[in-house]
This record gives structure tokens, sequence and C-alpha cells, in this order.
């Protein structure tokens, strides 16, 4: 799969907010002795039409609506919400063949909680979320087969209106680069929506790292 890239999905809406708009018109005019009127300005619809604003930064655990056709004619609407994520270590991939540039590369687990609220059936698809490092390239999550470390990167083969499920994405950052943020993008055109947090850093090592393990000791686990 080649990563859409970032810049080309720039073409925000202005966003104008009508009551900002007629505030500052009534402000403007009010007071017996022509002074502005101290009013609180109001903010910018995070919501239109029932799903969230283009653009908008989230933070972890906060939620986006938005509609998606991950096939044709399977025009759905998902709440997804990114509820954490991880840096962890390439130990989590021993046993897998990687290329030198993902061996490079800063991997993260992803956790996302997602609930069908439209009535298209998106079941089977992969939710169209990338890893955003600040280049012009968006990064897709990477399937591993078999792995039970973090997962599924897939929602279940039916999910209806109302289904709920949580996932866990895998992501790599190239070398020398970090997750900026994740960005969620539905479709062409659509300016993207960033979710971002505190990212939860792999555990120092313990004392005992310092020990010489006993060459004929055998992995558990």
């Amino acid at each position: 799969m080649t990563p859409p890239n970032r810049r080309s999905f720039t073409a925000r809406p202005a966003l104008v907010s009508l009551a900002l708009v007629a505030g500052l018109a009534l402000g403007a005019c009010s007071g017996d002795d022509g002074e502005e009127a101290d009013k609180e300005p109001t903010a910018e619809p995070t919501m239109v039409d029932g799903v969230t604003v283009e653009g908008l930064d989230l933070a972890f655990g906060e939620r986006a609506t938005f509609v998606w056709e991950p096939s044709e004619g399977a025009a759905g609407k998902v709440e997804a919400t990114v509820e954490g994520v991880k840096v962890v270590s390439m130990d989590d991939f021993a046993g897998y063949q990687l290329t030198d540039d993902l061996r490079a590369s800063t991997p993260y687990f992803v956790e996302v909680s997602v609930t069908n609220v439209g009535d298209a059936d998106v079941g089977g698809s992969v939710l169209p979320i990338y890893l955003d490092n600040g280049s012009a390239t968006l990064f897709p999550s990477v399937v591993f087969p078999n792995y039970d470390k973090c997962g599924p990167r897939a929602l279940p083969e039916e999910f209806a209106k109302d289904a709920t499920a949580d996932l866990c994405l895998v992501f790599f950052a190239p070398k020398g680069t970090e997750l900026r943020s994740l960005a969620l993008l539905p479709r062409e055109g659509f300016e993207q929506i960033d979710w971002t947090g505190q990212v939860s850093e792999p555990p120092a090592p313990s004392a005992s790292a310092d020990v010489t393990p006993d060459p004929s000791a055998s992995p558990t686990g």
C-alpha cells in the first residue's frame, strides 16, 4: 500500500462561527458610552451534521466521528478514539523477519476503541488511521500474521450498527523520527484530524540487566 501524501490533503474549508460574528457585531455597537461590551468569544464548533470537523486537534481519549467508505457501496459512520500509545522494543518482534528500514525505526502500539454508529456493515476493514511524523508522508499500520502482542488490527468480519471493538495497531516511525500525532484520514480531500497526547515509554532496564545471562537458558512466555 502506498502511504498517502500528507500535503495533498490540505484543502481545509473555512470555518466561521456565526455566533462569534454576531457577538462581535453586537459588541461593537452596544454600550451607552460607545465602548465595546465585554463578550466571551464563541468557540468554533467541533461537530457539524453529526461528524467531527475536519482539521481538528484531539487529545488521546477524545472521540472522532466520521463518515467512511472502506469499500464501494459501504458508506459507514464510525466513532473512533485513540485510547493510548506506547513505544515498544524491537524485541517484541522477535521471530519475524524485518527489513533493515524497520529495524532502524521506532515501533509503537496504539490502542483504539471503535463503535459503528451508521447503518452500513464495515466489518473486516482497517481504520484509516496513520502515523504522522511531521514529514510529507503518512504511514499506515503494519500487519504481522499471528501476532499476539498487539491486535486485532482490523475490525471483526461482522461489524454492523452499534457494534464495538477494541483494536491495537502497530506503527513504525522511520529512523530519526518519532510519532507526532495519529492522523485520521478517511478519504481524499479530507484534512486530517490529529490525536496527540502522552506516549508511554518502555520501562527502564532493571538492575538485573547488568548480570551476564546464562547461555544455556531458554526464553519463556
